[in-house]
């Protein structure tokens, strides 16, 4: 494949104004392999993304986008970030910042290669079309080693015979346990006599028969995010155990049994168990505390909650001085985002447009969201889905504040504002200003801060 027509599959635009955009024709939505809207143009007047945003406001036209296109399109639609202000501009798509790699288009085009060749097979192959959230599999509280298992098999980059056959080499393809089948992902873990065998022994029959049927790693993977978190686990201990024993059999070794195998996933759940106990123990009392600005500064805790099944959420702030004084906070609801960073972005700006009001000048932001610090401090994230949501915070830092440090926290110095952004999302308006003296229900952790009382 060519190198432009690579590019071209792998271009969305990002919308600012939404005036260099074609509703019908360009990629814009951050949302499957060809990024265009899934409902029929059909006798629609509508021509370009501008025409979709209301001018009075500058955010998206609710009513119309609803009118105009099926609920699949239109509930993406409005979870994208706009900003009048900027131009629309190209992105990678298949980059979380936007910025293209050789790397992510090596891995589009053996992608495209293999699906035109009719070679993607495996269950566990990878989907373009799907929208996974990687940093899932990050936030696991498993050993490393298990996530990057997870991380791979999302990718179908395990080293099964059937994908080292499709990179070049000639082997043999059958399964080294059974020898009956061709060894692809979906045939290892969930096909195969004797992995059948596990998952009966384990009590697991039906978790195994629905992720059977998922066609691709990341769906697979994705099922099992959605399970129980102790089931979870499990199912995840056992794949990582099946395929240390596959490795071990394949290099000439003696199959582990069933009993062995199982016996070794119920001691790795049980030493994470006692680790994530620990941890728990040890963040009840945490060393790091919220620390006064100095005294020319104001210092501004932001912090937002999302919930991911109704792409709903709230937003909290808190300002306190040298003395560690409570001089304002507020919270919000937030009624629609994309995700849990877009949510604390717009936590950000919406804190710093009331603290502006305040008149401060001199302030400190802190988050402790490290992501959300980097992207409004740099312009790393300046391409990526909520880009221009980025800039307009930088923007709006640089114009209203002589100085405006950003600091990234820890969770444990952000208390306040977490009950807060918690709080807010329980407003049925869209938020609330509390003065002088804070709310009851976040009373005893401002005092818990306040500097006489730090160890």
């Amino acid at each position: 494949m060519k190198g432009v027509q690579l590019l071209k599959k792998g271009i969305i635009w990002r919308i600012g104004s939404g005036t260099d955009t074609y509703i019908w024709k360009d990629p814009w939505i951050p949302r499957g392999y060809t990024r265009r809207p899934i409902t029929p143009k059909g006798s629609s007047l509508l021509i370009r993304v501008s025409e979709l945003i209301d001018p009075a406001t500058g955010t998206w036209d609710e009513l119309l986008i609803r009118d105009t296109f099926w609920p699949e399109d239109a509930e993406v639609i409005l979870t994208i970030p706009t900003n009048e202000d900027f131009k629309d501009m190209p992105a990678w798509h298949f980059d979380s910042k936007g910025i293209f790699s050789v790397k992510s288009a090596y891995k589009l085009a053996v992608q495209i290669r293999d699906q035109e060749l009719g070679q993607d097979a495996s269950p566990s192959s990878v989907c373009p079309d799907a929208i996974f959230k990687w940093q899932k599999i990050w936030q696991l509280k498993l050993p490393h080693k298990i996530n990057m298992f997870i991380w791979r098999m999302a990718h179908n980059s395990l080293p099964v015979k059937r994908n080292i056959v499709r990179r070049g080499i000639k082997i043999d393809t059958l399964c080294p346990e059974c020898k009956r089948f061709d060894e692809d992902c979906g045939h290892l873990f969930f096909k195969c006599k004797k992995a059948k065998e596990c998952w009966q022994a384990m009590n697991l029959e039906h978790v195994r028969a629905e992720l059977e049927l998922c066609s691709s790693g990341e769906e697979t993977i994705m099922k099992i995010l959605n399970l129980q978190q102790s089931v979870q686990n499990r199912v995840f201990i056992w794949l990582w155990r099946w395929w240390s024993a596959r490795n071990k059999a394949n290099a000439g070794e003696k199959m582990a049994t069933i009993a062995e195998i199982n016996s070794s996933v119920s001691f790795h759940l049980m030493e994470i168990e006692k680790l994530v106990t620990t941890c728990m123990n040890n963040s009840k009392n945490p060393s790091v505390k919220w620390k006064p600005p100095p005294s020319e500064f104001y210092k501004i805790n932001v912090d937002a909650s999302f919930y991911e099944n109704s792409n709903q959420g709230g937003w909290g702030f808190v300002v306190r001085d040298c003395d560690g004084t409570f001089l304002e906070g507020g919270a919000g609801r937030i009624f629609r985002a994309a995700s849990a960073l877009q949510a604390e972005a717009l936590g950000i700006l919406k804190s710093l447009v009331r603290v502006a009001d305040l008149g401060m000048t001199r302030i400190i932001l802190e988050t402790d969201s490290t992501i959300a610090g980097k992207a409004i401090t740099s312009n790393d994230f300046d391409r990526s889905i909520n880009g221009f949501l980025f800039m307009q915070i930088r923007e709006f830092m640089a114009s209203n504040f002589v100085h405006c440090i950003v600091n990234v926290c820890p969770r444990s110095c952000n208390a306040v504002a977490d009950s807060l952004a918690g709080f807010g999302c329980t407003l049925e308006g869209d938020s609330c200003i509390y003065m002088s003296h804070p709310p009851d229900f976040v009373s005893v952790l401002v005092s818990g801060e306040q500097p006489e009382t730090r160890v």
